[in-house]
């Protein structure tokens, strides 16, 4: 009887030993609570990428935030920030994407349909004007580590089609607040001149050789034309159109500056139309007349006078 009961013990204590060693075995208690870790909050609306690192010299569609440096727009800048959505996924790199629409709004636009555009823009139900726009999207996310911590939101990045470093600001750009930084305009070599004031080196349908628009140019494409059916607008129509439209976006009650500047209507001809009824597309650009040169955007530049050269 007393074997068994020594060797119940016996039992007993082997069992508290499995139970206790691995306790011990594990180390010493650490006394104290655990911390949540904080993550950096999303870049704010209206402030900007001063620095990219390595990234800056690409063009990628997204950015983590981790090694981006944002601050003031008032210096060298690569870009600046829109909004701040919560994570859409869909239609990155769309003018249907949030971050697209976003911009376009912070720009001064205002949307009719799926196409922003000016509140003085000419419009029919045949024919819609734009502005020609001269930013792309980037999408800063949350670091691999913050995405893991939950964070999920999105802050749109607007920089030029060029990218590089610029200064200026994109906000406001389309309304009385300010200009349109000569980074997010698109300017080439052209002139006009003879007794005709003809205009050479136009045609948008060949690949024109694009020129900073901060240095001297001759042209600067304003705005594109959208007609549903090409047999029921005429050529003057679209000329008046044109017209309207760069004085919209010129600030300037004549558009011509006193004949320093000339309104010039492209139409797209290698569209592939081969009916009188088809879509057609237009495009509206102004040209420094005689041998003047350009040295900057003319959008939203008022009643100034003009930036010339020559």
């Amino acid at each position: 009887m007393r074997r068994r009961w020594l060797g119940g013990l016996v039992l007993v204590i082997a069992l508290l030993a499995a139970v206790t060693v691995p306790v011990v075995v594990q180390g010493r208690r650490v006394v104290g609570q655990a911390q949540a870790q904080r993550f950096p909050d999303a870049p704010a609306a209206g402030t900007c990428l001063l620095d990219a690192g390595p990234a800056g010299q690409t063009r990628p569609q997204s950015l983590p935030l981790d090694g981006l440096i944002f601050g003031s727009c008032d210096g060298p800048i690569r870009g600046q920030v829109v909004g701040v959505l919560d994570a859409p996924q869909e239609l990155v790199g769309s003018r249907r994407d949030p971050c697209f629409r976003a911009a376009a709004t912070a720009a001064g636009l205002q949307y009719v349909g799926r196409r922003p555009t000016l509140p003085e823009a000419p419009r029919t139900d045949n024919v819609s004007w734009a502005p020609f726009l001269g930013f792309t999207i980037t999408r800063i996310e949350p670091g691999e580590q913050a995405r893991r911590g939950g964070q999920r939101w999105i802050a749109c990045l607007a920089t030029p089609h060029a990218g590089g470093v610029y200064t200026g600001r994109l906000d406001g750009v389309y309304t009385a607040e300010r200009s349109l930084p000569a980074a997010f305009a698109t300017c080439w070599a052209a002139q006009t001149g003879g007794s005709a004031g003809a205009v050479s080196g136009v045609d948008l349908d060949s690949t024109a050789t694009l020129l900073p628009c901060d240095a001297p140019h001759g042209a600067e494409l304003l705005a594109v034309a959208r007609v549903g059916d090409r047999s029921l607008t005429s050529r003057e129509e679209m000329r008046a159109g044109c017209a309207a439209m760069a004085a919209a976006m010129l600030r300037m009650s004549d558009p011509t500056a006193g004949g320093q500047l000339s309104v010039v209507l492209d139409p797209v001809s290698s569209d592939g139309a081969s009916r009188p009824t088809d879509p057609w597309t237009l495009n509206c650009f102004v040209v420094a007349t005689g041998d003047r040169q350009l040295t900057d955007s003319v959008v939203g530049w008022g009643e100034r006078p003009l930036p010339l050269a020559g």
